[in-house]
């Protein structure tokens, strides 16, 4: 793979994964704000979910955040490298978007079925599932919202293959692209 290419799919993946980030904290924001629960225990029950509470309360939440906004860029550059990859081609902008947020909510069911109530059953019991649910799906539409704003800027990342080169197809204005 080619050392641009890796740049490039670095650069969007923490982008759309930063955006992602934001909405869930935006959400949890507005959730704590209706009275739901606090956002600063959600910010430090993720520092004390990793074992990196300091004991200070204003350090506790910045590591929150700080470790909740690594971890979604990490996402984000996981779901751009898979989008990108060779075997994973969406004629439709709309078929993207679906499998972003399809991806998201895998990783919600299992960080709140399989992982959480192993790892830190108070974290998972903070907010209903209702309110993470709609959490990670504003992750997954901010994501898309990056992505296909770089679609629109530079229409020839996202092309089909053909003969192993990636060229210029995309349609601006029904999203799609054809092979």
């Amino acid at each position: 793979m080619k050392r641009e290419r890796i740049y490039e799919i670095v650069l969007i993946g923490a982008l759309a994964g930063l955006a992602g980030g934001l909405a869930e904290i935006a959400w949890v924001g507005i959730y704590a704000t209706l009275g739901g629960t606090s956002a600063h225990a959600v910010a430090v029950a993720i520092a004390d979910t990793l074992g990196l509470r300091s004991g200070l309360p204003t350090v506790d939440f910045w590591q929150g955040i700080g470790i909740h906004m690594a971890a979604a860029a990490l996402i984000g550059i996981g779901v751009v490298a898979t989008l990108r990859s060779p075997w994973c081609r969406f004629r439709f902008a709309a078929t993207e978007a679906l499998a972003v947020i399809g991806l998201l909510v895998a990783i919600w069911a299992f960080n709140f079925f399989i992982l959480g109530p192993i790892v830190s059953p108070a974290f998972v019991e903070m907010m209903p599932l209702a309110i993470t649910f709609a959490s990670k799906t504003l992750f997954g539409l901010s994501a898309v919202a990056v992505l296909w704003a770089q679609r629109w800027m530079r229409p020839d990342v996202i092309g089909s293959v053909e003969s192993g080169k990636r060229h210029r197809q995309t349609e601006h204005l029904t999203g799609s692209y054809s092979a």
